[in-house]
């Protein structure tokens, strides 16, 4: 359970993990955005490799663009960005709404039994894995199992580990990374027009090392589909509840893209994230030691009722929405064109074929950086 703002400071001290954390708007827009604060964990003073799985995990960390800093994050956003641009997603949406279909009626199949559907496991999942699958240049034929094993990498983003989730989330980052190895080898000899063949052509030029690759198919995996299925999921669950708001959406579907950011206000997967003061950095409390690590309450600045009237309510045409779920600055989210678009394209497709949906229960999975259900039973099909 994350802490609320309360009467804490905007910044306070954690003597049990040794950490500063915030959940200011304020204070959170300002560190994102300065590049005197690092997104590389292994900055901060506090850092050690103990053991060969955390050495694997940090190699991981300061090879990917969510953990990189400029230049270095700066040229791989310029090599991904492109191929995540709205240009580039509006032209996703046919193929992605067909194959929302056929999810959904796969899911209204097993459900017309009168049995509750997972519909984690049966439409929010599959549809973002599959998506960001294509996109890779993954065969179909391998989807399943990564994504299986892709839910014991999210553990890399969780200020603490318990060492059973170590050694198991080290075993599936192996096999992911070997996996990784060899479509990439594959690309050299077959290239193609997805991205996987991109990241080949970049470490061609000199722009990219094999490992940089490796590390960035995978957090692309990983951030392609865990989050994006966990918005879908919690928007579902946001929309049956308050169902005033869904006759509004189906009326007016331009109140889509406002509907989803506030989604994402208040509901969004990304809990949290870390910076390291690259230099000591005073704010009108406390003095900020060059090498501290600072937590950024991303859900608890998003309910910060000096930013947001009404913090607690769900404002479905709320205006402007000044929200951190899809990050700040140069660390804005590669993919919100897209984990908007899939998210629009599942949630009014399920909504209108199945008007009658209800959640019958919800479980959650034990993560304190990601908000993901583990599985989500909805009854009502038709």
């Amino acid at each position: 359970m994350l802490p609320t703002l309360g009467d804490r400071p905007p910044l306070w001290w954690s003597d049990a993990t040794s950490m500063w954390f915030t959940g200011s708007h304020e204070l959170v827009s300002e560190i994102v955005r300065d590049e005197r604060w690092l997104s590389d964990p292994t900055a901060a003073s506090s850092f050690s490799v103990g053991d060969t799985a955390a050495a694997r995990i940090a190699d991981l960390i300061t090879r990917a663009i969510l953990w990189t800093d400029p230049p270095v994050h700066t040229g791989l956003r310029a090599t991904i960005g492109p191929f995540f641009s709205a240009r580039v997603t509006q032209a996703l949406e046919a193929a992605m709404a067909a194959r929302c279909d056929h999810l959904i009626e796969g899911a209204a199949g097993a459900g017309r039994s009168g049995e509750p559907v997972d519909v984690m496991a049966s439409v929010c999942l599959p549809l973002p894995v599959g998506v960001i699958a294509d996109l890779l240049g993954i065969h179909a034929d391998d989807v399943s199992w990564l994504a299986a094993e892709s839910r014991f990498l999210t553990w890399i983003g969780e200020l603490e580990m318990p060492e059973p989730v170590r050694s198991r989330a080290t075993v599936a980052l192996v096999r992911v990374m070997r996996f990784f190895k060899k479509l990439v080898a594959q690309k050299e000899v077959e290239p193609g027009d997805d991205l996987t063949s991109l990241l080949v052509a970049d470490r061609d030029a000199g722009r990219l090392a094999d490992d940089g690759i490796i590390a960035n198919l995978l957090l692309l995996l990983m951030a392609g589909h865990e989050t994006t299925s966990s918005l879908i999921a919690c928007g579902l669950v946001r929309l049956l509840a308050e169902r005033d708001h869904l006759d509004r959406l189906q009326e007016d579907p331009s109140l889509w893209r406002p509907a989803i950011d506030e989604i994402v206000r208040l509901d969004g997967p990304v809990m949290l994230l870390t910076r390291v003061a690259a230099v000591a950095a005073q704010t009108s409390s406390c003095t900020v030691a060059a090498g501290d690590r600072v937590v950024c309450l991303i859900r608890v600045a998003n309910r910060d009722p000096r930013t947001f009237d009404r913090p607690d309510e769900f404002v479905l045409d709320r205006s402007p929405n000044r929200h951190l779920g899809f990050g700040f600055g140069a660390h804005h989210c590669v993919g919100a064109a897209l984990a908007r678009m899939e998210t629009r394209i599942v949630l009014s497709r399920l909504l209108e074929r199945q008007p009658g949906l209800r959640v019958e229960d919800i479980s959650w999975r034990p993560l304190t950086a990601l908000r993901q259900p583990e599985r989500l039973l909805v009854s009502g099909w038709r």
